[in-house]
């Protein structure tokens, strides 16, 4: 009786720690039918039996690697993913120099632009691209994949020799562009490519960003895309403050119809031609012109200006003797 107990707190224990012995692993039933008696079954590499032209074998659930070979056919090759559930593997052995197709199959082949593209049909893994393969009559879903490409996916009707042809596009990544100027044009790699904000979608790869506005310094850099990126670049304002001053000795006091109630005569300021109301102005940076007049006298440069400074700007007379 106490045997019989400790056998019964062994058995509960078991089942309280989820420990399941090795025989009780689940197996699924593996069967191929083939249309040529004798042929030798390999999985993983390893003799497994005969065609009868039956073959069945219990398996563990995980990936196998199937082989069928017999004199004077060309071989069988493919991967299956095995699970508790049955799976039965129709085959087709195809004699040397000749293709043999029973009513109602048809050869299926997938090319790809990428060489050696995993294919998976009907989500199991039957080789890599290019592959031909003997499939019956019917609906399949064929995927397509490659380390840095995006899938590729379709919907097949086998109902007669059928050519898969996958081109597999790059992985691409979002790039968004902000700025503190809105409307500010967005480009990439020294294209126009739309104005900020923008969002857009690239290829892995490094690229030059740049954002320009109308009175604004442009701002730049580069971005290595291999994920997505937020990129905000931030714009200054281009136009530089000048500020006048005009030596008191080189006003017209004489002009007494006109002069100021500091008895200064009156002064005007031309910058590119244009008369300004102040003797402190700003202008894009860049090349500039400038005129001062008080009566008769007259002095003009130019000037640049370069952005994110500012400026005084005397005029200076002097003699020389000859």
């Amino acid at each position: 009786m106490k045997r019989k107990i400790v056998l019964f707190l062994l058995l509960a224990a078991f089942l309280a720690t989820g420990l399941v012995p090795a025989f009780a692993q689940a197996r699924g039933a593996f069967s191929i039918i083939c249309n040529v008696t004798g042929a030798r079954v390999y999985l993983n590499g390893e003799l497994a039996g005969y065609t009868k032209p039956t073959f069945s074998a219990l398996l563990k659930p995980g990936t196998y690697r199937v082989r069928i070979t017999m004199e004077r056919y060309q071989p069988f090759e493919t991967v299956i993913n095995m699970s508790s559930g049955p799976l039965n593997l129709p085959v087709n052995l195809v004699p040397e120099g000749g293709v043999i197709q029973r009513p109602g199959r048809f050869n299926m082949t997938v090319t790809s632009n990428v060489a050696g593209a995993q294919v998976y049909v009907n989500n199991a893994p039957v080789g890599s691209a290019p592959l031909s393969m003997q499939v019956d009559r019917g609906n399949y879903s064929v995927r397509v994949s490659a380390p840095g490409y995006q899938d590729y996916l379709a919907s097949v009707n086998v109902s007669g020799p059928t050519a898969v042809n996958a081109v597999l596009q790059g992985n691409q990544f979002q790039l968004a562009v902000n700025s503190n100027v809105a409307g500010a044009q967005v480009f990439v790699n020294n294209a126009l490519v739309g104005s900020a904000p923008y969002v857009g979608s690239f290829a892995p790869g490094s690229y030059a960003l740049r954002v320009s506005a109308p009175g604004y310094s442009d701002a730049s850099t580069v971005v290595n895309l291999n994920r997505n990126e937020t990129v905000t670049l931030m714009l200054q304002s281009s136009f530089v403050s000048v500020q006048v001053v005009i030596p008191p000795r080189f006003l017209d006091r004489d002009d007494r119809d006109n002069r100021d109630n500091r008895g200064r005569g009156p002064v005007r300021l031309f910058v590119d031609g244009q008369p300004q109301n102040d003797l402190n102005f700003s202008v894009p940076a860049g090349r500039h012109s400038v005129r001062i007049t008080s009566g008769s006298f007259s002095f003009e440069a130019d000037v640049d200006l370069a952005p994110g400074r500012n400026y005084v700007l005397e005029p200076v007379f002097s003699w020389t003797l000859r």
